[in-house]
């Protein structure tokens, strides 16, 4: 008896699982490291799912990267690397 479905409830699988670390791993790092850290990890995903999706090995289903696309990854990156020098820079008490 073939299960011609059995492939995409693998990948389903899989996908359902991703997403529970990813939210776990995110209410972690808000409790731990409070809503701004979040929202940078959160800022710092994108690119990297950005990248993720233009891989090669995704074949019919990648994502071109265009020089916008870069200009954007660099704009956020940028901005994150600001908000933590600010941070290391700025005196604690």
């Amino acid at each position: 008896a073939t299960r011609p479905w059995a492939p995409k409830a693998r990948l389903l699988l899989l996908y359902v699982l991703a997403n529970f670390v990813l939210n776990v791993t995110g209410l972690f790092v808000t409790k731990r490291g409070g809503a701004s850290l979040s929202a940078i990890a959160y800022s710092v995903l994108w690119p990297c799912s950005t990248l993720a999706f233009s891989a090669p090995f995704l074949g019919p289903f990648r994502e071109p990267l265009r020089p916008q696309t870069i200009q954007g990854l660099l704009l956020v990156f940028v901005g994150f690397a600001l908000y933590e020098l600010d941070d290391i820079l700025r005196p604690h008490p």
